[in-house]
Formats: structure tokens, sequence, C-alpha cells
């Protein structure tokens, strides 16, 4: 697992960043080899030798406990972004805090996600095969074969330069639009005379403006986690006056590298029928979506947990009188049953149904993961074992209060619902009893039982103690009305959190042991219960 954070200037940027941060490597591992001078403090940051590296985000290691000064333990603070290693990886030099001479013997990892697909053009090329049969001083157009072309999107093409019938040199012609372009060195075809086997060798480049990119991460299993997110910003907002710069997520099960996006298999909710790739057009909509931002005075600050099963995100989104904090999750589950009864707990989450939602409109931003109230279908996807994607929300909240919210179940159709309950290890136990009760659920959060059923409610990672309740956010499935439940898993690394018990506040941090969490809002919710922990390793 890595944890980073850092500034975005824009949504394209963004993007630009959480490709860095999940396809990059990271500090891994930390072992204390020496605690340095008598001078450090808990809560120095260190940095490391950087030497040899190359970086857009630098690992930090956070002191979290000393003996007259000395260092006695210490954790990751953030995992950095590399693509290349430091060179000094044994008796690490540390720098920074409030002492010196610590060091640590350290490791590095790849967070695990690749880069299947990123909508590119053409820049230039160069000549491979020169092919023959071509025609001296003649105004061929060479047009480049394969790829998977954007939705509307045309094939790149270049003017040849021939002598003696073979082609010379290339020059641009047109740049072309592609979700996955062909592999180098690409074949061509010729118009409007004649000539074979001429070959290119392209340099590629993103399309200035919107894109879109396929990312799949490694499970350790058969089948990994693929999401696509598409960005646009030809939208204006559902009043139509400001213009949205928003993502799109699809959940995938499957790349087949030979389609686009919109028509890849089992592709989740957003696009519409159309085969031009438009993502939903209805001011309600079906999907899941993030609303960002264009630059301006405000970054984008963001939080990024990432393992190669899955991506949990939050972004900060800031103006001088509006602040609200969208978030993210794409991967997989962490699952209840065993594998041959859920071979593909996938889910992808956004922070809105609502295609058209600008960042400052309040209404239609809603919550976030662990408070997905939607309004149509959506902002939360789970794969289910049937073969379909059920959308997920919220059980219904008929209660405000500081100490007993209420979640009432909604029974009219079979929906995956977001549940403040677990863990996995009791969960079967937990489940069994809240059916039995007349289809609602209240508990009090600051003695932590359920008050109907006298039970304590359980709390994860952590149990015993005067800890800070962390419910885990889990998906089930109700219909009340065919008696048909059951549950598909937890998103890995997202607690629920009743802010009110910890006496902290929106972005806000505390450690329990030698982990830490940071705590956040859901989207434009400020109630107290209406807040989520994510974990800093």
């Amino acid at each position: 697992m890595t944890f980073n954070a850092g500034t975005a200037t824009d949504y394209l940027d963004m993007l630009d960043q959480l490709i860095e941060v999940i396809t990059g490597r990271h500090l891994d591992t930390i072992v204390l080899v020496s605690g340095g001078s008598a001078t450090y403090l808990v809560g120095d940051i260190l940095g490391l030798d950087e030497t040899g590296a190359t970086s857009t985000e630098v690992a930090q290691i956070e002191v979290t406990a000393v003996s007259a000064g000395v260092i006695t333990d210490a954790r990751i603070y953030r995992g950095g972004v590399y693509t290349v290693d430091p060179t000094n990886l044994t008796a690490n030099a540390t720098t920074g805090g409030g002492g010196s001479g610590a060091t640590f013997d350290i490791t590095f990892a790849a967070t695990g996600w690749t880069q299947n697909a990123r909508e590119s053009e053409a820049v230039s090329a160069t000549v491979g095969a020169a092919g023959s049969g071509y025609t001296n001083g003649s105004t061929d157009v060479l047009t480049v074969v394969g790829g998977v072309l954007a939705p509307g999107g045309s094939a790149a093409t270049f003017t040849a330069t021939v002598t003696g019938g073979t082609v010379d040199s290339v020059a641009l012609l047109a740049a072309g639009d592609y979700e996955v372009f062909p592999t180098n060195a690409v074949l061509t075809t010729v118009s409007p005379t004649g000539g074979t086997g001429c070959t290119l060798n392209v340099t590629w480049a993103d399309v200035a403006g919107d894109t879109i990119v396929v990312l799949q991460g490694d499970a350790g299993a058969s089948l990994d986690p693929v999401v696509g997110i598409k960005t646009y910003s030809s939208e204006t907002d559902e009043t139509s006056i400001n213009t949205v710069f928003n993502w799109a997520l699809f959940g995938m099960t499957a790349w087949q590298s030979s389609t686009n996006l919109h028509l890849q298999p089992n592709v989740s909710d957003g696009f519409s029928t159309a085969d031009d790739g438009a993502i939903t057009t209805s001011t309600t909509g079906d999907g899941a979506f993030v609303p960002l931002k264009d630059s301006d005075a405000f970054n984008i600050e963001w939080w990024i947990s990432a393992t190669g099963r899955r991506v949990y995100c939050v972004f900060k989104i800031e103006a001088a009188s509006t602040t609200y904090y969208a978030s993210c999750y794409f991967g997989l589950l962490n699952q209840f049953g065993i594998t041959t009864e859920f071979p593909f707990p996938a889910c992808v989450a956004g922070t809105s149904d609502r295609k058209r939602v600008w960042w400052r409109d309040v209404g239609s931003i809603f919550g976030g993961l662990t408070e997905i109230i939607e309004r149509n279908n959506g902002p939360c996807f789970a794969w289910a074992p049937e073969g379909v994607w059920i959308g997920c929300k919220n059980a219904a909240i008929s209660s405000n209060t500081a100490t007993t919210p209420t979640y009432n179940v909604e029974s009219d159709a079979p929906r995956a619902h977001v549940w403040p309950l677990g863990p996995s290890n009791t969960h079967g136990t937990v489940d069994d009893r809240i059916w039995a009760l007349p289809n609602s659920l209240g508990f009090d959060n600051d003695d932590l039982t359920l008050t109907t059923l006298a039970m304590e409610i359980y709390r994860t990672p952590d149990t015993g103690g005067n800890l800070f309740p962390l419910f885990p956010n889990t998906l089930v499935q109700a219909d009340s009305a065919t008696a048909f439940f059951r549950t598909f898993g937890e998103m890995d690394g997202v607690w629920w959190f009743h802010i009110a018990d910890a006496g902290v506040t929106s972005e806000d941090r505390f450690t329990q042991g030698n982990v830490a969490y940071s705590i956040f809002q859901n989207g434009t919710r400020i109630q107290p219960f209406s807040f989520m922990a994510m974990r800093e390793d």
C-alpha cells in the first residue's frame, strides 16, 4: 500500500498525478537501524537521501516514538512517487525533523497499476521500412493502420517523400485521435498512387484537452480490476451557466485492446447507447462522476491511498467561499465470501450520479464514498456474481442528530446499500441480527452499542480500549419483499466516521497505535455522521 498527498492545478493535471501515483514506485518498507542523536521528537518528518532517484513526490518518514530523544519507532508518512529508486537503500541517511543521524534500511516497490490506453495523437514519425513501388515526386499520403480510434476520431496521416520508389521521409498531415495507438512499427496504406510495405515509427502524445485513460490493477488473481476515466469539459452545469470540468468513471471486468472504452465488455453505467461514446446526457443521469474544476487561484489538494487491488482518492475543491471534498474509489472490494462465491467483487464509485454537476453546486454533489445518496443509478456500482453491475446507495438517513442517526433499509428492489458495519470476521452474526429487525436499525455512537439489540458495534481495524470508532464501509444487498439479503464486501481502506466521537474536524488526522488516519467530510455534507476516514500507510 502507498499513501501520498499533493496538489494539482486542474482536473487534467489531477488525472496525470493520479496515474503517476498508481503506476509508479513507492517507499514500501522501513527498518530502523540507528535512532540517531537525542534530539528527535514524536511527529518529526524525515526525508530520505534522494541520491540517484527520479521522483515526482518524495517519500517521507514520521517519527512515532522516541526514548530520550532517540528514535525507537517510525512509520512511512508518504510513499512518494518514483520512476528510479534512490541509490542508497541501506543505512539510508535521513534529513529534517528535530534531530540528526537516524538511519533506516528501506525498500521500494511498484504500486501495481498499468496504463492500458490513453487518448493520443501522432506528433511525428520516422521511416521503419521504406517499402517499394511508390511514385517519385508524388503527393502520396500514408495512412496509419491499426489501433483503436477515439469515437468520432480519424487515423493519422503523413505525406511521403519518395526516391526510387521507396519512402525516404514523412511529414505529419493529420494527427488523428486514438484511444489505443498502434504499436510501432505501424503499417500504412497509400493514396492516391501505388506502393506497399512502408512502415512508420510514430511518436505519440496526449490529445490536447479532454482525454480518456484505461488503467488495470494487479490483484494477484486471474481477474484484475480495470477502470476507465473520461474527462469532459464540453458540458455546462444544470443551470446552463457554468462549465463543468469533471471525470466520469467506468468499471470493466476485462480489457479488450481492440475495442473502444464505451464498448468494452461489461462496462458500468454512464455511456449512452450510441456508438459515439458520449456519456449520459440527462440532467439526472446514470453513472459515477467526480466534480473537479479548471485551474484557478486555488489548487486541487489531493490524498491517494493505493494498492494493486484498489485506489481510494479524496480531492479538496476550494474557492474563496466554497470548499467541499470529492472522492472516488475503484478496484476490488474486501470480500466476505470465499473465492468461489465472489470471484470478482469489483466496485467503482464517484461523488455524484449526475453528469452536469458543477463543483460549486451543493445540491447536486451530495455525499461521498461512505454516504452515497443517489437519485438514479450511481454514483457507486458493484459487480454482482450474476454478471451485472448493481447500483449502490446509502441506507436512508432519517435522523441527523449527533448521537443517534437512524439508517433504514429501503426494500423497493434488490439494491446494494452502503452500511457502516463489520468487520468481515463478525459480519455474518451482525447481518443475521440486523435482518431480524423490523426494517430499521438504530445505534448510539456514544457507547457504541446497538440500542435495539444491546449488542456491541464491531470496530475496525482495532478493537477494545478507548479508540475512535471506525466503521467499515460495507456493501450489502437487501430486498425485504423477497427476503433476499447478501453481502458484497467492504471498500478497502475506507471507513464511515462519526466526527463528534473523536473531537476532530474535517481534513483532520489522528493516530491509533502506529497507524494514522485522515478525516474528510463527504462531498458537501457537514452533519456529524457524514465523514469518512482513510488509512495512511
